[in-house]
């Protein structure tokens, strides 16, 4: 994730989340499929929603390792442009897709915290970008904090 500014509306996420893939390294978007540019892949600071390529993106990982079949039929869908599929499919694995979500935004969190406990102590002299990196890191945080409370109530 690069750097973003309080004042923009949502952030970029752009990793694949480690979890699904057995640990191995996290993949840029789209590389598995093509279709989906970082710029879609959206957290909303204010309100707290999550893009409909994230959940895309997630819907696709889960069928990978779960339903090769569905998942060659979300992108049959996608590629037609037939949204009444895709949302059946989404309906059906919600309870999956938001779990993987969750499981993100408190891994994300818990990454973020044990980063900013390294900068306890810090001389900001000798590290004058670590401001800017912990507000950074306090937005991300903000808004990952507004998406779970928005999709899970906590």
């Amino acid at each position: 994730m690069g750097y973003t500014t309080v004042s923009m509306a949502h952030i970029f996420q752009c990793g694949r989340p480690t979890y699904i893939n057995g640990g191995t390294q996290p993949r840029r978007c789209g590389e598995e499929n093509g279709q989906y540019a970082q710029n879609r892949m959206l957290f909303y600071k204010d309100t707290g929603d999550v893009s409909q390529e994230v959940w895309d993106i997630l819907l696709y990982q889960w069928l990978t390792s779960s339903n090769v079949a569905d998942r060659r039929i979300l992108m049959e869908a996608h590629n037609r442009g037939d949204v009444e599929r895709k949302m059946a499919l989404h309906e059906s694995y919600y309870p999956k897709t938001s779990s993987l979500l969750e499981e993100h935004l408190n891994t994300f969190m818990e990454q973020l915290d044990r980063l900013g406990g390294k900068a306890d102590g810090k001389d900001p002299m000798e590290h004058p970008r670590l401001p800017l990196i912990l507000s950074h890191n306090e937005f991300v945080r903000r808004t990952f904090l507004m998406v779970r409370n928005r999709y899970f109530g906590y």
